[in-house]
């Protein structure tokens, strides 16, 4: 059985509304429209789901094209 994702509930719905809030629904990789929020250290790699440090406003076409990659493997393509 698959686990619940843990961004699945009204706890991280919040935080996620908090982190686009705080960064103006400015995207922090090109400066576009946020509609998403990014995992600095993907979930997938052990980055903590909910820590404010571990997440970045971002568009979805730069929440896409990071994926999995670390934000300095991202920042450097």
């Amino acid at each position: 059985m698959k686990a619940k994702d843990p961004r699945d509930n009204r706890r991280y719905k919040a935080r996620r509304l908090q982190v686009l809030n705080a960064g103006g629904w400015v995207c922090y990789y090109c400066g576009q429209e946020a509609s998403q929020v990014d995992h600095v250290i993907p979930i997938a790699n052990g980055g903590d789901p909910m820590s404010l440090d571990n997440l970045v406003p971002a568009c979805k076409r730069c929440n896409l094209s990071k994926g999995k990659k670390s934000q300095g493997v991202f920042l450097a393509i």
